[in-house]
């Protein structure tokens, strides 16, 4: 084998390496963010289940046209909601499971976050 083509081989075999390795732990990293909007107490827009892998990041921007309290169950979070204000939760999804959030203090369901252990 000539040098160039040691060197070809070499180039290919770090670019699969970053392809495979770097982009999952690149990919872990990245925030998921969803957009809620809520009328009179109901999700009309967004995506009613949202699913993400342990340890995620989540970023829930929620506008409301009344005041409420939007909580996760199972994380204790609640994130206080203003009338057509949008409201942020940056979340890290630690725990495996099914966890509801609810309106408060209605305890209307609004939808669900499923983490999968992987």
């Amino acid at each position: 084998m000539n040098n160039k083509m040691i060197y070809s081989l070499a180039a290919f075999a770090v670019a699969i390496y970053a392809i495979v390795f770097l982009r999952s732990d690149f990919r872990d990293q990245q925030v998921y963010t969803v957009n809620w909007q809520l009328i009179d107490g109901r999700l009309i827009e967004g995506e009613k289940t949202i699913k993400l892998d342990k340890d995620q990041q989540l970023r829930l921007i929620v506008q409301s046209n009344r005041a409420e309290q939007l909580h996760l169950q199972g994380y204790n979070e609640t994130l206080i909601l203003s009338p057509d204000t949008p409201q942020t939760l940056d979340l890290s999804a630690s725990k495996s499971g099914r966890f509801k959030f609810e309106l408060r203090p209605k305890g209307s369901d609004i939808g669900t976050l499923s983490v999968s252990s992987e």
